[in-house]
């Protein structure tokens, strides 16, 4: 029998506050996805950030197992193969898939388990949602994977540093544009700022401000969060740490979501 090995690698990052080491995900790397390696980051913002809000603080340590994530938003082409309809607004096939409400980004995450032949992450009963994090299927990131994904390895208000411009990122437009038009970030992941908010597995919570260690929120709230910005959005609503949150059920023109998995 062939066996797996660990393909392991070590980069030096520096987060504001020292340097730390990562350790890459187990290949092969599923088809569409991006290896992010485990790590420690500051997450948040700091009150001196422009644009910062409260509900962004206080900074604080996050340490992650390593996780795949996908390169880009789940497009309208993706979806439609595996559901069998295309709720968007607009409807081009390599647009970001929107106008999908949290429970519809589970139950995508769920079918494409099913297809793959992979664990279902989570069990769905109405409103009632559960998830299996041992599960290896796809699933929605949590906040924290979020941002440090986006991040990848930055401190700077955005991941292109303290500013973002037009040449970046989709924003102050109106509606969505394609996906992976704007280069991606140094973890090879496109779209973190900016064309439509990404929807996360996490109650809206306060941060406490304790060093965390794969943190997945409070354990229940009346909305979930959001992460990225999004083509209508003011670029001060694209930084990494800003935090948006929605009721489950809400379906936007500007929501969209991207599919992770547990690396091991």
């Amino acid at each position: 029998m062939k066996k797996n090995f660990l393909a392991v690698s070590f980069r030096v990052c520096r987060a504001g506050i020292g340097v730390f080491l990562v350790m890459a995900c187990v290949n092969p790397v599923p088809k569409g996805m991006a290896a992010v390696p485990g790590g420690t980051f500051i997450m948040g913002s700091p009150e001196t950030d422009p644009g910062y809000v409260s509900w962004e603080g206080p900074q604080h340590s996050v340490t992650l197992d390593p996780f795949y994530i996908g390169i880009y938003t789940v497009t309208q082409q993706e979806y439609q193969a595996v559901m069998g309809n295309n709720p968007s607004h607009t409807q081009t096939e390599n647009y970001p898939v929107e106008t999908v409400s949290w429970y519809a980004a589970l139950e995508y995450c769920n079918a494409l388990s099913k297809k793959h032949r992979l664990k279902s992450a989570y069990v769905i009963g109405g409103d009632e949602v559960t998830w299996n994090v041992t599960a290896n299927g796809y699933r929605l990131p949590t906040e924290a994977e979020w941002e440090y994904a986006c991040r990848a390895g930055t401190t700077a208000g955005y991941n292109t540093g303290d500013t973002i411009t037009f040449a970046d990122a989709r924003f102050q437009a109106g509606e969505p544009a394609a996906v992976g038009i704007f280069a991606p970030n140094a973890w090879g992941l496109y779209d973190m700022h900016g064309n439509v908010y990404e929807w996360c597995w996490d109650w809206y919570g306060d941060y406490s401000g304790e060093p965390q260690t794969n943190p997945r929120g409070p354990e229940s709230g009346a909305r979930r969060v959001i992460r990225g910005g999004s083509a209508a959005s003011d670029a001060e609503h694209l930084r990494s740490a800003e935090r948006g949150r929605v009721e489950p059920s809400v379906r936007n023109v500007n929501l969209g979501f991207r599919v992770a998995r547990n690396a091991k």
